[in-house]
């Protein structure tokens, strides 16, 4: 076993990933069932980038709702740091940082109300100092007190990668 095997195998010990087996997410609109996703198996290991590529319709969007407790999977497990998805989605969301393809805000709340609350939700409190450097590296300091509405295109989206980050998720 090489060097890099060994500390994914301490990862998978420590409970420092997301695992995921045998998931599958099927939609049902009347009586026809479309199955979006079908046995998916993979672990996604803390301190590192995870990036699903597929064409259009090949389940990508449905497995991250299903990872982070959007949608209910039909079957399947999926653990985050040791913790059941179907057992514990109010501690796991505290630790996972999730950026949907569509920004998710809200229009009345601005830069600084969407960073807090997302932190919030992950236990944490942001100081003063802390949302300056968090808005700095964000490159939001210009727009802290913007609401959503008034954001470009692009500022919305580096608010909504800031809010996947927001907190230090370790997911």
């Amino acid at each position: 076993e090489n060097e890099n095997e060994t500390q994914l195998s301490n990862k998978i010990k420590e409970n420092k990933c997301l695992r995921v087996g045998g998931l599958e997410v099927v939609y049902k609109r009347g009586f026809n069932k479309k199955r979006a996703v079908n046995n998916v198996t993979m672990n996604l290991y803390e301190d590192e980038i995870f990036v699903l590529l597929g064409h259009a319709g090949s389940g990508k969007t449905s497995i991250l709702h299903a990872i982070s407790g959007l949608i209910k999977p039909h079957a399947g497990e999926i653990l985050c740091n040791g913790l059941s998805l179907k057992k514990d989605l109010f501690h796991i969301r505290q630790s996972f940082g999730f950026c949907p393809q569509l920004n998710q805000l809200w229009d009345a709340l601005s830069v600084v109300d969407h960073l807090q609350m997302y932190a919030n939700i992950r236990g944490k409190t942001l100081t003063e100092e802390e949302m300056d450097i968090f808005l700095e590296e964000t490159h939001l300091s210009h727009a802290k007190d913007w609401r959503a509405e008034q954001l470009s295109a692009g500022d919305k989206r580096k608010l909504g990668v800031g809010i996947a980050f927001v907190g230090d998720p370790k997911v």
